[in-house]
C-alpha cells in the first residue's frame, strides 16, 4: 500500500490534513516538510487526521513530533486527529501519546479557532 497526503477543505482558520496509508521512511521526509509549512502557515491551527494511517515506523513518527513540536511558541497549536488502531498503539508503547494533543472527533477541532 502507498501513502497519500491531502489537505481537506474545512472551515475557519484551521489548516486539516489527512494522512492515508503507510508512513514510513520512504515518506517521512516529505510529509515532515510538508507538515512544517502548512504549520508556518495556518493562521488557526493544524488538524493531522490520522484515521487512515495504516502502518507508522519511528521515522514517520519523528515526522509527526517535528510536526507538533511546541519549540516555536509562535506558531499554531497542532492535534492529531482520530489515530487509527496501529497509529495508536504505537504512541502508546512509545509513550508520545502523553506528548501530543490527541483527539478523537475531528469535527471538534474545525470550529472556528485552536485557541
Amino acid at each position: 500500500m502507498g501513502f497519500e497526503m491531502k489537505q481537506v477543505t474545512g472551515h475557519g482558520p484551521v489548516t486539516h490534513y489527512r494522512l492515508c496509508g503507510e508512513l514510513d521512511l520512504s515518506v517521512s521526509g516529505g510529509v515532515a516538510d510538508e507538515l512544517r509549512e502548512a504549520r508556518q502557515d495556518a493562521a488557526g491551527g493544524l488538524v493531522i487526521d490520522l484515521e487512515e494511517v495504516t502502518f507508522i515506523d519511528s521515522s514517520g513518527l519523528r515526522a509527526l513530533l517535528l510536526a507538533a513540536s511546541n519549540g516555536h511558541p509562535d506558531l499554531p497549536p497542532v492535534v492529531l486527529a482520530t489515530p487509527s488502531a496501529a497509529v495508536s498503539e504505537i504512541f502508546a508503547l512509545t509513550g508520545v501519546d502523553r506528548l501530543l494533543n490527541l483527539v478523537d472527533d475531528v469535527a471538534a477541532y474545525e470550529w472556528p479557532n485552536l485557541n
